[in-house]
């Protein structure tokens, strides 16, 4: 008696035969595939062509206010902002030709007057200078025995002392050039650090000034209004609102 075998319509699987493309898992990395074999591409779920919604080789469009473009009302864009750095620097000089904290400040017109002045007694002590330096040792020994001869006393003591008229000329015409020389310099040093604002210049005028108008009276015109000059521009350097601006300059300074 024969027996009925079930009729089995699932294909069996032999040994050794190939799995189905179903069955087949991706590979991973690191594992080599069969010959012939290419490695499966992971499917996008259906209804959705890419991962990020929307058509493959575009972009998604940009979110409404970006990159300049015009968003909602009252929402300004990304770059259409203005720029903070485009808003003044606090170390720039405000509007108005007004001085940073902490500065001095421009001189005063005292103080620009009064380094004219000086400047001025300088330019006169040069040109005495000048006059000096070309005058003939003759004239200047002739000018000397003219002064000698007046006075009794002083014929008397070049007598004793052996001096000649001459030497004492020439000496007399070298000192003086030196002296212009030095007084020259002064006359510049203390103007413009004056006009810088220095205390110690305006006080180192003041004595120079004063020990200038001792000696005043009795000297050539030339002389007394190189005086005068330099005075002057010590008192205009003393007055207040000079001795504001110096006091302000020895605070800044201070700060620093």
């Amino acid at each position: 008696m024969s027996q009925d075998r079930p009729e089995n319509n699932e294909p069996s699987q032999q040994e050794g035969a190939q799995p189905g493309p179903q069955d087949q898992e991706p590979p991973r990395y690191g594992v080599r595939l069969p010959q012939g074999q290419q490695p499966q591409q992971p499917q996008p779920p259906a209804g959705d062509p890419t991962p990020y919604g929307h058509t493959p080789g575009q972009y998604p469009p940009p979110p409404p206010g970006a990159y300049g473009q015009p968003g909602q009302a009252g929402t300004p864009s990304g770059y259409g902002q203005p720029s903070p750095y485009a808003q003044q620097s606090p170390y720039q000089a405000p509007a108005g030709g007004m001085q940073p904290a902490g500065s001095p400040g421009a001189p005063p017109k005292q103080i620009m007057v009064a380094f004219g002045l000086i400047l001025a007694a300088g330019a006169l002590t040069l040109l005495t200078g000048i006059i000096m330096m070309a005058t003939p040792v003759n004239e200047l020994t002739r000018m000397l025995q003219e002064v000698i001869d007046s006075d009794a006393t002083l014929r008397q003591q070049f007598e004793v002392a052996g001096m000649e008229v001459a030497a004492l000329a020439q000496m007399s015409k070298t000192l003086a050039v030196v002296f212009m020389a030095i007084g020259v310099l002064l006359y510049a040093l203390i103007a413009v650090f004056i006009r810088k604002g220095s205390n110690g210049a305006r006080i180192t005028g003041t004595v120079l000034a004063a020990i200038s108008l001792i000696g005043l009276f009795g000297g050539d015109i030339l002389s007394t209004v190189t005086v005068l000059l330099g005075a002057a521009g010590i008192v205009l350097a003393w007055m207040r609102p000079s001795s504001d601006y110096i006091r302000a300059t020895k605070e800044a300074k201070r700060r620093r």
